[in-house]
């Protein structure tokens, strides 16, 4: 993966509406992007195309549950209980 500058530099210069398909889980702040991007369909235009690219170039898929936890997270708190 890149550093985060350059994350931050494409989020914020280069495609800012890229945001809105990063997942965050809500419990540690791991970023990545939404596993829909992956499906058939998403990126038949340029700019989606370049979007979906880019995003998987820089950032892993990060599916979340229903309480906006990642993988990690929820296997963490199942240990716990």
């Amino acid at each position: 993966m890149d550093s985060l500058e350059d994350k931050r530099y494409f989020l914020e210069h280069i495609n800012p509406k890229a945001k809105r398909f990063l997942n965050t889980c809500s419990h540690c702040g791991r970023q990545g992007y939404r596993p829909s991007i992956e499906e058939e369909g998403f990126g038949e235009d340029g700019k989606r195309r370049f979007m979906r690219k880019v995003l998987q170039r820089h950032y892993g898929p990060l599916p979340l549950d229903e309480s906006g936890r990642c993988e990690v997270c929820v296997g963490l708190a199942r240990k716990g209980d």
